[in-house]
């Protein structure tokens, strides 16, 4: 049964190159019991051309013409810097209305749109999001996937006021990403365009989340629905033109760029911004502090995967490798001590493994040999790169150290 509740909501769908999973993302939106939506679909990067085919175009046009509240539009080159303009164009584009996104290989269950609705409406929450089902699939044509977790909560839950922040560990998890939430278009206003996404979010590390952070700042109240309204798919093996890989390699090359140059491509820039939204919104308590180094550490980590490894030149990798280690709020997170609450602080030994895993990257990083000019190829490591890898080498042995005798002494 279609529901009709007054409100429309826009969903957007950013596809690119998913000609075997963009159906099914649509599918699951025209499947929605609340019948009032409209679904733009971008194609994004539709050169369609001998040397570039775009087989997910043809895929979009002909699940849209089945139903006529799908709008799909058509981009010549891949943009990844048109998510959020493209959020912010629709939500003013339609006041009063609801606003979410779908990544073009995700699902929404049938009953989203309304449950989503219906919680915001009954208790006056700008933003609503739900509960995730993380599956694995071999590649994108698989038919069926394994249910690897659940991220869930048992009962509806409504936070506002200084539970903004108090409770900012058991929502956090729901907002790491732009999609699977309902957003009231209210929350963006003419100042929100294509130059504040620039000057907020591109180039910086986790934009969706700072995406989620800057409107949590901005709301009087938000919601969580029990159970899961959205599944979430990862892949065992999938091609070099997904839009992901893309975009990790993307923002690694842009390290040294104008964004890099104002420090704006950093996970202690990304920290700081949510440490500010919760200091504005209440107390930021000692068990609240400790839950943010933990989240910090495995930051660590996205950064390392998303940031350092795609970076095929010595020099960027020198430079990123030595401003994530020589922060000053890095020596503080690698020797904090912690209560054991949180697997990746307890007992060192996760950031013990992270610093030497970095260390031994940027030993092997020094004999790479990727260095390029007009004269030749495969030039070795330039002298002043050099000597930055080898400042981080010995910084992080350092670290080691003083972390192996802070251990000796716990024991």
């Amino acid at each position: 049964m279609v529901v009709k509740m007054g409100k429309k909501v826009i969903c957007y769908i950013q596809a690119f190159d998913c000609e075997h999973t963009i159906e099914a993302a649509m599918r699951s939106v025209q499947d929605q019991t609340y019948g009032d939506w409209r679904c733009f679909v971008l194609s994004n990067g539709n050169k369609n051309t001998v040397e570039a085919p775009n087989w997910s175009f043809d895929v979009i046009k002909s699940a849209a013409a089945r139903d006529s509240r799908f709008i799909v539009l058509n981009k010549r080159e891949n943009s990844l810097d048109m998510y959020i303009p493209m959020l912010y164009h629709l939500a003013k584009s339609f006041p009063d209305s609801y606003l979410c996104s779908l990544d073009a290989d995700d699902e929404y269950r049938p009953d989203f749109f309304e449950r989503a609705v219906a919680l915001a409406e009954g208790r006056d929450l700008d933003i609503v999001a739900c509960g995730t089902e993380i599956m694995l699939k071999e590649d994108e044509r698989a038919a069926e996937a394994v249910l690897l977790s659940r991220r869930e909560v048992q009962e509806d839950l409504a936070i506002r006021g200084e539970d903004l922040t108090r409770r900012f560990p058991v929502y956090k998890p729901f907002f790491n990403e732009m999609w699977g939430k309902l957003y009231r278009t209210d929350l963006f206003g003419p100042a929100y365009d294509w130059k504040y996404a620039e000057r907020h979010f591109f180039g910086r590390f986790l934009p969706d989340t700072l995406f989620t952070i800057d409107n949590l700042s901005r709301s009087r109240a938000v919601g969580i629905l029990s159970g899961t309204s959205h599944k979430f798919y990862q892949y065992r093996r999938r091609k070099d033109s997904n839009a992901t890989i893309l975009t990790n390699a993307f923002s690694a090359g842009r390290q040294a760029g104008r964004v890099f140059r104002r420090n704006k491509f950093s996970v202690y820039d990304t920290h700081e911004t949510i440490m500010r939204f919760l200091r504005a919104h209440g107390e930021v308590t000692d068990d609240l502090y400790e839950y943010m180094q933990a989240v910090l550490v495995g930051w660590f980590g996205d950064y390392y995967a998303r940031t350092l490894l795609p970076t095929q030149d010595e020099r960027k990798f020198a430079r990123s490798a030595s401003r994530l280690v020589s922060h000053p709020k890095f020596d503080e997170v690698m020797l904090y001590q912690d209560s054991g609450k949180y697997d990746n602080l307890r007992g060192h030994d996760t950031r013990i493994e992270f610093c030497r895993r970095l260390r031994d990257t940027a030993l092997g990083q020094k004999a790479v040999r990727e260095r390029r000019l007009w004269y030749g190829k495969d030039l070795p490591c330039p002298p002043a790169a050099e000597r930055m890898l080898d400042q981080v080498i010995q910084k992080l042995d350092e670290t080691v150290q003083a972390l192996l005798g802070v251990q000796g002494k716990g024991e």
